[in-house]
């Protein structure tokens, strides 16, 4: 009788020889990845499916507590997706935002930050036809808090910028994509993006304290109605 493991398709068996044997490992074990991809961009019909796969390793991790294989799921979908087109982008995106969700309502503040990092980088692709908005209200309410945090530690302030970046890359992300342009006006999401971006800067008068995100840039533009580049 055959073994389980035979059984699995091959993109299900080349995406578990990723995930290193220590699950402390943050980095892929590129010996298949190049095999992922080319699988993946000679049948893009599978990137659905090796996104939701990525999506239960990425899960499954998280319950035990797996920091390193969290961090190896993103990292092997932010490859596929960087050799994605506009329109295969889309058979990723919606387990890669439900990863970045997961990773973002942990409690372990380097995984946030790194999400947020990776959630810029991908705020850069483009895309068609971006069916999931109710992702990006979870998004803009989480980059929010993360951008007014008060924690005295002294990691505060990475996490502080962390948020901004995300917030900053999401409205270029909804700038472009013409689905996503009336989310941003929307008075809950654009009360929380004015009051991140307003508490960063009252706080840099009040502490002296410099923050490199634009802040006075992006918040004008808001409150005057224009677009955001």
């Amino acid at each position: 009788m055959a073994c389980v493991t035979c059984r699995k398709p091959r993109y299900k068996r080349l995406v578990d020889s990723l995930f290193p044997v220590n699950p402390a490992d943050s980095n892929p074990v590129n010996t298949d990845l190049e095999k992922l991809i080319f699988l993946a961009r000679s049948s893009p019909d599978h990137l659905d499916r090796i996104g939701e796969y990525l999506e239960y390793w990425l899960r499954r991790s998280v319950v035990r507590e797996r920091h390193g294989h969290i961090q190896v799921a993103v990292k092997i979908t932010e490859r596929l997706i960087s050799h994605c087109d506009s329109q295969q982008v889309k058979l990723l995106a919606d387990s890669y935002l439900n990863m970045i969700r997961i990773v973002l309502e942990s409690n372990t503040r380097d995984l946030q930050i790194f999400a947020t990092n990776s959630f810029v980088a991908f705020s850069n692709h483009e895309e068609e036809n971006t069916p999931y908005h109710r992702q990006y209200d979870f998004l803009i309410d989480r980059f929010a808090i993360l951008a007014c945090t008060s924690e005295q530690q002294e990691s505060h302030l990475q996490i502080r910028v962390s948020g901004l970046k995300a917030l900053k890359g999401l409205l270029a992300k909804m700038r472009r994509e013409q689905e996503l342009q009336l989310t941003i006006w929307e008075p809950d999401h654009l009360s929380k993006i004015v009051s991140a971006f307003l508490f960063n800067m009252q706080d840099q008068a009040r502490h002296d304290v410099h923050i490199n995100t634009c802040t006075h840039t992006h918040v004008h533009t808001l409150l005057q109605g224009r677009r955001i580049t």
